[in-house]
Formats: C-alpha cells, sequence, structure tokens
C-alpha cells in the first residue's frame, strides 16, 4: 500500500468520509503522540482486520473550510 498525502484539514476529512462509505471498519487508536510544542501529533491506528496505519497531522498547517 503506498503512502497517501492529503494537504489541509478538509482534503483529510473528505478522504475518511469517503473511505467509510466503502466498508464497515473500525478503527482504534493504539497510541497518540504530541510535540513538545502541540503542533504535530502521530496517531498509531489498528482496524477491525488487525491492519495498522499511521496519520501524521502538522497542525500549524491544519486548514478546514
Amino acid at each position: 500500500m503506498e503512502p497517501k498525502k492529503r494537504t489541509g484539514g478538509q482534503a483529510y476529512l473528505e478522504a475518511v468520509q469517503a473511505a467509510d462509505t466503502e466498508n464497515d471498519d473500525t478503527f482504534m487508536c493504539e497510541t497518540m503522540h504530541v510535540s513538545g510544542d502541540g503542533q504535530r501529533i502521530i496517531s498509531m491506528l489498528c482496524n477491525n482486520h488487525g491492519c495498522r496505519g499511521c496519520d501524521f497531522f502538522n497542525l500549524g498547517t491544519w486548514k478546514t473550510a
């Protein structure tokens, strides 16, 4: 699986919503780390099939409509 990059909060939310309509998978956040300045978050996710993923958020550039 290729990594996917979404720029901006709105693009990320749209991608998550589109993926949710294609299946009924559920996700659990196994761990989350926040940078010392609070501007970056890394979350480790696991779905109901045991597949893991990692999301990186740069809150300094996070924008939603």
